[in-house]
C-alpha cells in the first residue's frame, strides 16, 4: 500500500479547506421574525405587491423596489438603498444614519437594518471545514504492516509497506522428567553414655591467724 501526502511547503492556496459561511436576513414584521436565505448575488427586498423581489415586506412606506442586498464572492455582504422613498436605515432610524440611494454600504453580523419602519437583522454564520478521515481496507493484505519506511519527494511523501511478517513455528515439547528414586532413610545415631559424676572437692584446712602487729612508739618532736 502507498500513500501519498501533500508536503506543507507545496501547498497551494486551492488545496487548503477553506470556511464556509451562510447568510440570512431576520426580518421583523407584526410581532413575527421571518429568516429568508441570502445567496451570493443581489436579493432585492420590497413590497409584496411586486414580483421582482426576493424578500416581500407588507408595510405600506415600503417602496416596490426598496432596496438590495449582495453577497460578494469574497464573504462580504453590502447594501444599496434603491432610492427608496422612505429611506433605509443602519443601526437606528436617525437622520444621521440613513443610506445614501445608489450607494454600497457593507453589512456585518448581527447588525440591524431598517426597510422605512420594518425592522430586519443581518446573520452571518461560519461553518469550519471537518478533516476528513483517511480510510484503509480492512483485509488480510493490510492488517499486519511492519517496518514502514518515509521517503520524502519534492511533491509527496510516499510510504512503503515492507513484506508481511511470517508466523513461526511451534515450539516442539519437551519430553516428559523421568522421576528420580527417593532418598533412603538415615541410620539412626546410638545414644552416648551418660557421663559419671566427679567426686566432691575436699574441704581445705582453714589458715592460721596470724599475730596482731604491736602499735608502733610516736617519735619525738626534737
Amino acid at each position: 500500500m502507498t500513500l501519498y501526502l501533500p508536503t506543507p511547503d507545496t501547498d497551494t492556496e486551492e488545496d487548503i479547506p477553506q470556511c464556509a459561511f451562510s447568510f440570512q436576513l431576520e426580518v421583523f414584521e407584526h410581532g413575527a421574525a421571518t429568516t429568508f436565505n441570502l445567496n451570493t448575488g443581489e436579493t432585492v427586498v420590497g413590497r409584496i405587491t411586486s414580483t421582482m423581489v426576493q424578500v416581500p415586506l407588507v408595510s405600506k412606506y415600503v417602496s416596490e423596489l426598496h432596496a438590495a442586498v449582495t453577497v460578494n464572492s469574497d464573504d462580504t455582504v453590502t447594501i444599496t438603498d434603491l432610492d427608496s422613498s422612505s429611506g433605509t436605515f443602519l443601526t437606528k432610524r436617525t437622520k444621521a444614519n440613513k443610506l445614501l440611494p445608489n450607494v454600497q454600504t457593507q453589512l456585518h453580523h448581527n447588525q440591524l437594518v431598517y426597510f422605512a419602519d420594518v425592522k430586519a437583522r443581518i446573520l452571518i454564520t461560519e461553518h469550519r471545514p471537518v478533516t476528513p478521515i483517511l480510510e484503509v481496507p480492512d483485509d488480510d493484505e493490510h492488517k499486519i504492516l511492519c517496518n514502514s519506511s518515509i521517503t520524502r519527494d519534492n511533491s509527496n511523501v510516499e510510504m512503503e509497506s515492507t513484506a508481511h511478517i511470517e508466523p513461526t513455528a511451534p515450539l516442539e515439547p519437551t519430553a516428559p522428567m523421568e522421576p528420580t528414586a527417593p532418598l533412603e532413610p538415615t541410620v539412626p545415631m546410638e545414644p552416648t553414655a551418660p557421663l559419671e559424676p566427679t567426686a566432691p572437692l575436699e574441704p581445705t584446712v582453714p589458715m592460721e591467724s596470724t599475730t596482731p602487729l604491736e602499735p608502733t612508739v610516736p617519735i619525738e618532736s626534737t
